[in-house]
């Protein structure tokens, strides 16, 4: 995916004015030489608070990835897996995601988004939204309409979509004390 200079600016601005206390920390996992080039994984860890209509709001996040450099420049870089996780309140949902890291082509899989303790006699509302990798949805996420959950999770199949490409799923868990949203990243392969 090609991103304009510009976009990626204003994303990195936005993200630092909303985050005041933001911290990154990037861990190299594995790397090899080839020729003039390097192979890097890596491992970003992203955290920050920020408030939002009175709430607090914490931003965790993790991103692995593959980049190659050459004379001191990266040339290519893939996103190999992300995960996001934005919390709020005393006692956000604790959660338990199964998704698979890659899916092929036109494939169904699941999505499953499970609370993994009881809900004893709390009300639960949640909703699922899925679609393709878009730079725009990091500067202006989507609206999440919730239902009433009638069990302790969401549960949805998903087609994959029909071109190779990477795919992000959605899902907010919403209780009377508490917000998590988790945002991760599935390939889509040939």
């Amino acid at each position: 995916m090609c991103i304009r200079d510009s976009n990626l600016t204003e994303g990195i601005n936005k993200l630092w004015i909303d985050y005041p206390d933001l911290k990154y920390r990037t861990e190299i996992l594995s790397w090899e030489k080839k020729d003039a080039n390097w192979f890097v994984k890596t491992l970003t860890t992203i955290t920050g608070n920020k408030i939002s209509n009175q709430r607090k709001i914490r931003l965790e996040s993790r991103i692995e990835s593959h980049q190659s450099f050459q004379t001191n420049k990266i040339v290519t870089q893939e996103i190999l897996s992300e995960t996001t996780k934005l919390t709020s309140g005393e006692q956000p949902p604790k959660v338990v995601v199964n998704l698979p890291a890659t899916v092929k082509v036109g494939e169904t899989f699941d999505f499953d988004v499970i609370l993994s303790e009881p809900l004893g006699n709390n009300l639960l509302a949640g909703m699922t939204i899925f679609g393709k990798v878009n730079i725009n949805d990091y500067l202006d996420p989507p609206k999440i309409p919730l239902k009433l959950l009638k069990s302790g999770g969401l549960f949805k199949r998903i087609p994959a979509q029909d071109k190779p490409q990477d795919q992000w799923l959605s899902s907010i868990l919403v209780r009377n004390d508490g917000i998590t949203m988790i945002t991760k990243r599935v390939k889509i392969i040939p």
